[in-house]
Formats: C-alpha cells, structure tokens, sequence
C-alpha cells in the first residue's frame, strides 16, 4: 500500500514505534512482541525517517507537508494493532498521549489507525 502521510501522521507512527518497543506498560498488557515484529517496526521507522527527511523544512507548514510511504499489509496491520495498544496504555491522558505519541487527542491516532485501513481496503491487491 502507498499512502500518502502528514509530517504529523508520520511522527505519530514514529513514536508509537519507540512506545510500542521500549515502553513498558503500566495501565494495560502490552500485547507481546516477537522479535520478527520488532524487525518489521524497526524497519518501518527507518522508512519513515527516510520519507519525513525529503520534506525538507516542513516547519513552516507541518499540517501539509506530506510523504509518500509504502507499507505491506502485514505492517498495516502490525502498526494498527501498536497504535490500538498505546492509545489504550495512554488512556485519553492527554499528556501521555503527546509525550509518547506526539498526538492531541486519542481521535488524532484513531483517524492515523482508520487511514491505514482504509489504505488496505483500497489497495489492489485486497479484490
């Protein structure tokens, strides 16, 4: 799936890799982590750093500045269950959920969670 993703969004994912890593949780059971999802994560956050570094200054327009990011479907599905999990360990604690997401609000990563389903959903190789 290619999609194209906020600096915003990207941060987003950005930290709920690290949360999702190298947390641990207190409020919640974080879902265990084999060491082949931990991979994939890491790789995703590689990408991702690649994609946001092409928008060059996006400070001056952070809402707009966008990147085209390419994930398989297992890694849609791998980081809408990470971000499920933080948003629950945050528990709409708007201070959490900035510090260890870089989010608002729990619906900022909720639309990040609806737009990588709707991304497969509409991918072609999904019928």
């Amino acid at each position: 799936m290619k999609g194209l993703f906020t600096w915003d969004e990207m941060s987003t994912i950005l930290h709920v890799t690290r949360m999702y890593i190298g947390y641990p949780f207190i409020r919640t059971e974080k879902p265990p982590i084999s060491d082949s999802k931990m991979a994939a994560l890491n790789a995703i956050r590689e990408r991702l750093l690649a994609a946001r570094d092409t928008l060059g200054d996006w400070r001056d327009h952070p809402e707009t500045a966008v990147a085209e990011v390419v994930f398989s479907e297992d890694e849609q599905e791998l980081l809408r269950q990470a971000l499920r999990a933080c948003v629950a360990e945050c528990a709409n604690d708007t201070c959490d959920l900035w510090i260890h997401l870089r989010a608002e609000n729990a619906d900022t990563v909720n639309k990040v969670i609806e737009k990588l389903g709707e991304a497969q959903q509409d991918s072609p190789n999904n019928g």
